[in-house]
Parts: C-alpha cells; structure tokens; sequence
C-alpha cells in the first residue's frame, strides 16, 4: 500500500486534468464551478502526494473503530431522552410561571438549560467514543497513531495530511456539533409543545428525516442534502474519505469547511429560538387536530354524564384494566409516538426489503426451483449433467475460435457457441453454490439429518433480519413511564401515587392490572411490528417449502434444530414477542423502583445493549447474555435450544425478581 499510495493519487491528478482538458475543449469557461472542481482536486492531491508519509506497519483497531457507527444510534437515543425533558419538567410540574417571574427565571434560566445540555451532549459523546475505543483496544490493540490517516483501508484517497490521532480528536469534534445540533432541534420541539409524548415523536422525526436523507439516492453523489445531513456528518468518515465539494455561487467550498460553518450557524439559531420562546411565551402550541379531539372528548363526557341519571342502575365503572389501556395510550398521548415509529419502521422494511435485481440470485433462484425438495437420484442426475455440460463448454472454446478461423463451422453456428459459452461461463461459479448445497444435503444425511433444496434467500433475510431499533425504543418510551408517572403527578402532598395506594384498588389491583396491560400491549406491538417485514420480503421474494426442514437453510448447519421451517416460524416468533414482553415487565419494574422514567430507561438500557456492543466488538462470550440476540431470536437459536433456554430462564428469573421488588414496594 505504502509503494502503491504515490500511483493511487497520480491517477486522481491524471483523471483530474483529463477532465479539466475535457471541458476546456468543450468552452466551458476556467471560473465555472466544474473547472474550479478538478482545479482543486488537483492542488490538495498533489499537496497530499508530496507530503504524506505512511508508516510501514500492520494497522490493528483503527479500521474497525472508525466504521463502528452503530453507537451513533445509542448517542441520539440518549441525547433525545435528556432533550426532552430539559424544558419540558417545569411545565409539566406547574413551575413554569414561578421560575419565569423569578429573578434571572428567563434568559439566565434559558442559558443555563442549554449550557447545561451542550455539556452533557459532551459528555455523552467522550463516554460512549471513549468505552468503544477502549473496547476495540482491548480486543484488538491499536496501532501507533501517529501513523498516517491514509495507511487506514477506508481513507486512502483522504487529501488531508494529518495523523491518525489527530483524525480522532477531529472526529470527535465533529461528532459533538452534529450531537449538539440534534439536541438543540429536539430542545427547540420541547419549547413549542411542551408535552413529553409530542416532543419524543418531533425528535424521532427530526431523527428519520436525516436517516431518510443519508438512504437517498442522488443524481449528484455529492450533494449538500446527503452529505451534511445529521447521519453522515455524525459518522464523519463520509467528509474525509476523499474530496467532496458544494457549489457556493459559483465557487468550489469543501464539506470539511462548509460544514462547521453550517452546523455552527445552526446551532445558535436553534439555540436563539430557545431562548426566545422559552422567555416570550410559556404556552404550548395549540393545534386545531388537538382543539377538534379536545372538544369531542368534552362533548362525549357531557353527553355521558347527562345520560348517567338514565342508566344508574345498569351503569359499571370501567375495569382497571380498560382504564389502565386508556392511560398508557391514550391520555398519555404515547400512540403518536408508537405511530410515528410504526411508520419509520415501515419505511425502514420498504427500503430494505425490495424485490432482487441480483443476475446471482436469480440464477439462484432457478436452480432451486428446478430442485426445489427432497433430494433424489434425478437431481443428483441433473446436477451432474449440468456440471458436465458447464465443464465442456466452457473447454471447448479455443477450439471453437480455431474451427471457424479454420472454417471448418459457419458463423452461425459459431455464434450459437457463444451463446451457450456465455450461459456456462455466467453460471460457472455460481452452480458450485448449488454443488455445495447438495454436498451439505449428503453430509448432513450421514449424519442421520434430512435436508432439501429449497429457495431460501426470502427465508434468510426475514430469520436474519436485524435488530429492530424502533420497537426497542417503543417498548422503552411506553413503559418507562408506567409507574414513574403516578410518583411525577405532583398534587399539594406530594406524588399521586400516595393518594392512589391508599384509594380501594390502589395496591394489589392496581399492580397487577399495570403489569397485565404492559404483557398484552409488548405482545400485540411485537406481533405488529414483525408485519412490515413479512410483508416487503414476502412480496419481494418466495418463501417457499414450509414444511422442508429448518436444517434445509445452511445458517442454521450447527444449531441441529430438528424442526420444519413451519415450526421454526413459530418458535422464532415466540421468541421475539417473549423477549418484547420480558423487557416490557422489566421496564415496569425498574419504573416503580427508580419512580423516575429517565433513570429506569438509563439502568434498563445499560445492561440490555452493553452486552451487545461487547459481542460485536470481538468479546463473543458476551453473546450469551446479548439481550440483542434474544430480541432478534435467530441469533440465540443458532447457538442452540439450550443457549436459548438458559437465557430465557435467567431473563425471566430476574424479571420476575424486579417484578417483585417493585410489587413489595408499591404495596407497602
């Protein structure tokens, strides 16, 4: 690389001024932009030629630390928690207009709140950058950073002359801007609804908004939309891989400069109309959807209250259970956000899930179709032949060329060889995946297992589909809050829940109706949730054979599971609604014990994601206790019905402990 480094920029330069020749023979004029474009390609390449120096040695960690962008997504989830709440509790609380009318209650107040959530955004970035990286450095050990940016595989074609070191402090600098950013736009929500359920849902659309900008396909592979919108720029990789420019009337300006500046602009702007509206107005935004359910809400309670004198004798109070639906729900306003993560779920699944324009698996498809089932002496017969066929015609094409040099076969049926040369050159090395199956199929019958050919790239990415953020966060926000938010009703003795433990069904029946109507309502979302992906990959491919068995998909060769992939359907459903229901329950409990919702989502998210960062970063011991894996359920599987039992069982034991914990507590 370090020999080859000199070539790999001469050919960017060459390229360059090929295309500078090219539009100046066209009379494009020298000052338009795509001319400015390669003039500067060719300065800071050049200036990169001359003075980077790679180190000879083997780089270890840095790769993978850089790449790992998956603890982005526990950064926003944290940072959207905490921005939440930062303007909204003193609302909520009926504090507002006494801090308002207060000594410094305003812009000091104001100040002070997004001084105060810049340092955590801080915070937050150093702790979870810091425990990465350590875990990277642990498991894999880091090469000397003073070495290169260019020695890393990813940023070969980098311009910038720094060090791998100094790339990680720039790294994190630009992280903290993109972080501060969506924090200040989350704030900037708060400060306009006040409501905690509308403000989670405007974070999470400003949030999927920026992951639907980074997804996009561009005319332009750099435009300003994909590249400086919240998800790239906090991966940071995508404005220094290589150079990458806007046109700013007319003029040539690099991203690595284009984007502090708009990230900072953007920052004191949203940081402005914080301050702003939190100083002008403490009301909340009022919106006609809202006055429309408001009065229709008014008026159906003043029709069932002149009713009631009608129906005294058969009227039934609502069950606390019915009632206990209403609140989480409903008056809680946590439907909108269980909505909006439905429909960012959904568009998630579209995007992943569309039908396949891959030459291989398409041929794959039909080899599987044409074997689709059991195997038999005729496929092992079709198989061979095929192969036969493959090998000699292939073989034969030197001589073909001499034959009709020769003229010894017309054109024709020259041209008809190369039509069956190109069909077995094309299909060469994929029908060894076909081989290999059939081969899989004979050792596994050796073994005394059955295994059938069947199409199963449907099957593979609905079983292997990956962990699902949004009901995870769902299940987080609803339950979070079930009991935390009896203790944060404040009344002039202090939390209602004091009045409702002491009310006639407060304890026993009131615990118990939480705890049911958080299992049914983890179950019926879990089974909700899983229909998207039915759906896109049902519709994009087969998902043929259900009662072929499990051991029939390659993934699962070492699991010997000895079930049809009918069974394996509704165990690895089961599965997943279990570990949705467990972590609903123990989200309940944590809420009660902790009486605070960020402090029970801080514990409960701490020791169901750690052990799933640990696994992926090379600790694989960890998988066993990767509540990860156990919400993605084929994962777990694969390791064995025992691995999964045995985490099942321990998830259990200690939910139902919590669980206990927190009923002794509320009772007493």
């Amino acid at each position: 690389k370090i020999r080859k480094y000199p070539e790999n920029i001469q050919r960017v330069i060459d390229k360059a001024e090929d295309n500078l020749a090219e539009f100046r023979y066209m009379n494009i004029q020298d000052d338009a932009y795509t001319c400015r474009y390669q003039r500067k390609v060719i300065e800071l390449y050049s200036e990169a030629r001359e003075n980077v120096v790679i180190n000879l040695e083997h780089i270890r960690g840095w790769n993978e630390y850089f790449r790992y962008d998956i603890v982005n997504l526990f950064i926003f989830a944290v940072l959207l928690a905490v921005s939440s709440v930062l303007f909204v509790q003193e609302k909520q609380t009926g504090m507002m207009p006494l801090v308002r009318v207060s000594r410094g209650g305003r812009i000091r107040t104001a100040l002070s709140k997004i001084a105060v959530l810049l340092l955590i955004t801080a915070a937050v970035v150093i702790v979870f950058s810091a425990e990465t990286l350590l875990i990277f450095a642990f498991r894999l050990g880091l090469s000397n950073p003073a070495n290169a940016i260019q020695a890393l595989d990813d940023y070969t074609y980098s311009y910038n002359i720094i060090s791998i070191g100094e790339y990680l402090l720039i790294s994190l600098s630009v992280k903290y801007a993109a972080f501060s950013l969506f924090a200040l736009m989350t704030a900037a929500v708060s400060v306009f609804l006040y409501n905690y359920a509308l403000t989670f849902t405007g974070g999470l659309g400003v949030y999927g908004l920026n992951y639907l900008l980074s997804v996009l396909r561009y005319l332009n592979a750099d435009s300003p939309l994909k590249k400086l919108n919240l998800i790239s720029v906090s991966s940071v990789s995508p404005l220094f891989v290589r150079f990458c420019s806007a046109n700013v009337f007319g003029g040539c300006v690099g991203y690595q400069i284009l984007a502090p500046v708009a990230y900072i602009s953007l920052i004191l702007l949203f940081s402005v109309i914080c301050i702003c509206k939190y100083c002008i107005g403490g009301e909340a935004a009022r919106f006609r959807v809202s006055s429309v359910f408001a009065s229709v809400r008014e008026k159906a309670a003043a029709d069932f209250l002149m009713n009631k004198k009608h129906t005294a004798a058969n009227h039934r109070l609502p069950s606390l259970f019915s009632a206990e639906i209403y609140k989480t729900l409903i008056s809680s306003r946590y439907i909108v956000i269980l909505l909006a993560l439905l429909a960012v779920k959904c568009l998630i699944s579209y995007s992943a899930y569309q039908p396949s324009k891959s030459f291989a698996d398409g041929v794959y498809r039909e080899y599987m179709t044409t074997l689709a089932g059991e195997m038999t002496d005729e496929k092992r017969e079709y198989i061979a032949d095929e192969r036969q066929m493959i090998n000699e015609t292939i073989a034969r094409r030197e001589k073909a060329q001499q034959e009709y040099i020769d003229k010894t076969i017309t054109y024709r049926e020259y041209e008809e060889y190369l039509k069956k040369y190109n069909y077995a050159y094309s299909r060469n090395e994929l029908f060894a995946d076909i081989e290999s199956h059939a081969s899989y199929i004979d050792r596994l019958a050796a073994e005394g297992k059955e295994a059938w050919f069947v199409y199963d790239t449907g099957w593979k990415k609905l079983f292997l589909s990956p962990f699902d953020w949004t009901l995870y966060a769902a299940l987080l926000i609803l339950f979070s809050g079930i009991f935390s938010s009896e203790y944060y009703s404040r009344i002039s003795s202090g939390g209602f829940a004091q009045i409702l433990r002491v009310s006639k069904k407060g304890r026993k029946h009131t615990f118990a109706a939480k705890m049911l109507t958080s299992s049914l309502i983890s179950a019926v979302m879990s089974a909700v949730w899983n229909i998207p992906d039915i759906y896109f990959i049902s519709r994009a491919f087969k998902l043929p054979l259900y009662e072929a068995p499990i051991m029939s998909l390659e993934i699962f060769g070492e699991s010997r599971l000895e079930l049809t992939i009918c069974g394996y359907v509704a165990l690895f459903y089961f599965v997943r609604i279990s570990a949705a229901m467990l972590f609903a329950l123990t989200m309940c409990g944590m809420s009660c014990l902790f009486e605070k919702a960020l402090s029970a989502t801080a514990v409960v998210s701490s020791f169901t994601l750690f052990p799933a960062l640990l696994n992926r970063s090379g600790a694989e011991i960890f998988g066993y206790a990767d509540y990860v894996s156990f919400m993605r359920a084929t994962p777990m599987l694969r390791k064995g019905l025992a691995a999964m039992l045995i985490f099942m069982i321990c998830f259990t034991v200690m939910t139902i402990a919590v669980s206990m914990l927190s009923k002794r507590k509320w009772e007493i």
